[in-house]
């Protein structure tokens, strides 16, 4: 589950998980709106606060999502032609 989903599904904002996880409230927003991947102890204390609800590989997905998209757009340009 992402962290987005995870807030929302159990009424928390971001401010008092980012108090619960002992990081600024910026850092939560950001992670949240996938416009960062968290440092691996921020990780560590978002996978431990939500009892494993949210994992890393679902902080990472990031990085797959923007992979992805930048794939899609970029031409092909080893084809040789």
């Amino acid at each position: 589950m992402d962290l987005k989903t995870y807030l929302a599904t159990h009424d928390i904002g971001v401010r008092a998980f980012a108090r619960i996880c002992g990081v600024s409230a910026a850092t939560i927003k950001r992670v949240r709106d996938s416009e960062v991947i968290p440092s691996r102890t921020t990780m560590k204390k978002i996978v431990n606060v939500t009892d494993g609800q949210v994992t890393v590989h679902d902080l990472m997905s990031v990085i797959h999502d923007e992979t992805s998209a930048q794939s899609q757009q970029e031409p092909d340009t080893n084809s040789g032609r």
